[in-house]
């Protein structure tokens, strides 16, 4: 099991500069890729993303790619920035005035600076590709093993919910077989509520009892809601868990339940449900995290 919630970030000194690598992601019903890549490597993008699909079925994905040039990232013939290095030469001047200093800077130091230096010929496209792509699958192996640690702690709170379940349902199957006799016992009281001898018509009160006891029976509901939770943890342990499917089978179960509360008869399996109901809605909330 993956969770869609996870964080990986990579960096590495190369000879284009220093890249940095940030990949976030959160729950989607698909799988929705935006990234944001220098100009120098937007060529990249088509590979980073086919890389992503690769090992992300679902998810929102937001991915930062970052170079910070330095000494390492010149290539070729040096040249000067004249702007750059004209800008620095002013804004020393200008500290100079502030100072009261007459004589100009001296501009030696400028040279130092390795952002007044570029690089005369363009960067090939593979020396670009070779230096931001395996940081970027570096930065996407954090992502996964991230998205692998929730999921597992996601697989370790439905296990404990479904456990939870059970004691509940074992109860419901020793309640089902009492319907017909809480259906009795709800039309005498009401009979008696009205001032009515059950006596003078006793074919009626059977038919009646019958009536009541069919329209509140759960039998099926409690099967099929065991059947459920079952298929659920079957699904649990596939190699491959599908969000999609939890999903699907936890509709089911809230069916099942919605169904036996609203044919309840009794306060002891109106609260059986009441307690199934809400452990269903904790689990449907976070299986919208699963991949």
């Amino acid at each position: 099991m993956k969770s869609m919630t996870g964080y990986g970030k990579a960096q590495a000194p190369t000879s284009i500069g220093n890249v940095t690598v940030e990949l976030t992601s959160v729950n989607h019903r698909n799988l929705d890729i935006r990234l944001k890549l220098p100009e120098i490597c937007r060529f990249v993008e088509i590979e980073a993303r086919k890389a992503l699909k690769s090992r992300v079925r679902r998810g929102y994905i937001e991915g930062v790619v970052k170079i910070e040039k330095g000494p390492v990232a010149t290539s070729g013939n040096p040249r000067l920035n004249l702007h750059v290095a004209q800008t620095y030469f002013e804004e020393a001047k200008k500290f100079y005035q502030s100072l009261g200093i007459s004589e100009p800077p001296e501009p030696t130091w400028i040279l130092n600076r390795p952002d007044v230096w570029e690089a005369t010929e363009d960067l090939e496209d593979n020396k670009i590709k070779e230096a931001v792509l395996p940081v970027f699958k570096e930065a996407l192996g954090y992502l996964i093993r991230s998205r692998e640690e929730e999921g597992m702690a996601l697989l370790t709170f439905f296990e404990q919910k479904l456990n939870g379940m059970m004691p509940l349902l074992s109860r419901l199957e020793t309640l089902k077989s009492n319907v017909p006799r809480l259906a009795r016992e709800a039309l005498l009281k009401r009979l008696k509520e009205l001032d009515v001898n059950p006596v003078l018509n006793s074919d009626r009160l059977v038919q009646e009892v019958s009536y009541m006891a069919q329209r509140a029976d759960i039998a099926e509901e409690v099967s099929r809601l065991s059947s459920h939770v079952a298929n659920f943890k079957t699904k649990l342990r596939e190699e491959m868990v599908s969000g999609r499917e939890l999903d699907f089978i936890v509709q089911e179960m809230n069916r099942e339940v919605n169904t036996m509360g609203s044919k309840s008869i009794s306060y002891d399996i109106s609260t059986l449900t009441i307690q199934l109901k809400g452990t269903i809605n904790q689990m449907r909330e976070q299986i919208q995290n699963v991949e």
